[in-house]
C-alpha cells in the first residue's frame, strides 16, 4: 500500500500468492482503481482469493498437464460458459463473451484445458454454443435458441443425436459432476475413518478441505458430496433433532466394488434424462462417462439392471 501512495502512476499489482489471507488486499487494491494479478496454486484455498483478482494465473504446471486433472476442470468451463451463454439468447461478440467469463473465474484459461484459442474451446462445445459471424465479427448464442429441426407434424417426436459432451452437460445440469473413481475412494475411506460416529454436511466439507484442499477445489468437494450421498455411500442417520442431519460413511469391499455402484446410479441417471428429453441412448457415447472398465456381457448386464 505504501508502493501505491508513492507511485499514483502503478496501474497493474502483481500478488504471487494463493492465500486467502490476503484477500481484502486485493480487493482494497481494486477498490483504488489498480488492475490486480493473482499468481498461485490450484486449490480450494485460492478460489477465495481468485474472485478479488482481475486475473488469477494458475502456476501447478504438473497438474495441469495430467490428463485426468483436465476433466473436472473442463467441466467447470463449460458449466460456466453454459451459465454466461444463456444470458444472450440474442448473441454475443466472443470477446465479450470471453470477459464476462473471466468476471466471474479470473483464472479461466483456454490454454489449461489444452486448446490453443477461444474460438476452439466454443467449437468443442457444440451441444451449449452456436458460432455465427456478423459484421466481421464472431459470435456465440445459447444452442437451445437455434432451431434445429425443420417443422414436423404435431404428433412427430424427434431425438436429439447423442453425443459424449451432451451426455456431460445433462448430467452436469442434473446436479452429477463427474469424479474420477480414486478421489472418491480416498474422499470415502478418509470420511469413514474420520468420522466413525457420523458427521454432518458442514464437517464433511471442512474436512474434505483439509485434507485435500491443496490439489482441489470446492467445486470437486462439492460433486464428490454429491455422488457419495446419491450412490448410497453416505447415508442421514434418523434423527429427531432440528439441527444439521447426521451423516455416516459406509465404505464397500473395494474401490472396484465402490465404482460399479456409482456407474449403476449414474447410467440410471442419464437413461432417465434421455427419456425425458428425448436424446437417444447410446452405448459407444457412455463408455468415457464410465469409472470402471467392463466386457460387453457385464456392461449390458447393468444396463439390463438400470433399464428395470
Amino acid at each position: 500500500m505504501e508502493y501505491i501512495a508513492r507511485i499514483p502512476d502503478l496501474e497493474w499489482v502483481v500478488l504471487a500468492t494463493g492465500d486467502s489471507d490476503f484477500s481484502p488486499l486485493f480487493r482494497r487494491l481494486r477498490e483504488l482503481g489498480k488492475s490486480v494479478v493473482g499468481v498461485g496454486p490450484r486449490s480450494a484455498l485460492s478460489e477465495a482469493v481468485k474472485k478479488s483478482c482481475n486475473r488469477f494465473i494458475y502456476i501447478d504446471e504438473e497438474r495441469q498437464a495430467n490428463n485426468s486433472s483436465k476433466a473436472p476442470l473442463r467441466d467447470e468451463a463449460m458449466e460456466l460458459l453454459e451459465r454466461i451463454v444463456d444470458k444472450f439468447p440474442d448473441g454475443i461478440s466472443l470477446s465479450t463473451l470471453k470477459n464476462e467469463m473471466l468476471e466471474i473465474d479470473s483464472a479461466f484459461d483456454e490454454k489449461d484445458l489444452g486448446f490453443s484459442g477461444f474460438m476452439k474451446f466454443l467449437q468443442s462445445a457444440p451441444e451449449i454454443v452456436c458460432l455465427y459471424e456478423s459484421r466481421n465479427v464472431w459470435h456465440a448464442k445459447p444452442f437451445s435458441t437455434v432451431d434445429k429441426v425443420d417443422k414436423l407434424p404435431g404428433n412427430a417426436v424427434t431425438l436429439l443425436k447423442p453425443t459424449t459432451d451432451l451426455y456431460k452437460r445433462s448430467l452436469r445440469q442434473s446436479g452429477w459432476k463427474a469424479c474420477e473413481s480414486s478421489f472418491l475412494w480416498d474422499a470415502l475411506t478418509k470420511l469413514e475413518r474420520r468420522f466413525p460416529k457420523g458427521f454432518t454436511r458442514s464437517e464433511e466439507f471442512d474436512y474434505l478441505l483439509e485434507s485435500f484442499g491443496h490439489s482441489r477445489t470446492r467445486g470437486e468437494f462439492r460433486a464428490v458430496m454429491y455422488i457419495l450421498y446419491k450412490a448410497g455411500f453416505v447415508i442421514q442417520q434418523p434423527s429427531n433433532q432440528q439441527d444439521d442431519p447426521i451423516l455416516i460413511a459406509k465404505t464397500p469391499d473395494s474401490e472396484r466394488a465402490m465404482s460399479k455402484i456409482i456407474d449403476s446410479a449414474m447410467l440410471h441417471r442419464l437413461f432417465s434424462i434421455c427419456k425425458s428429453q428425448n436424446i437417444s441412448f447410446a452405448r459407444e457415447f457412455v463408455y468415457p462417462l464410465l469409472n470402471n472398465t467392463y466386457t460387453k456381457e457385464q456392461f449390458e448386464k447393468i444396463l439390463e439392471q438400470v433399464q428395470n
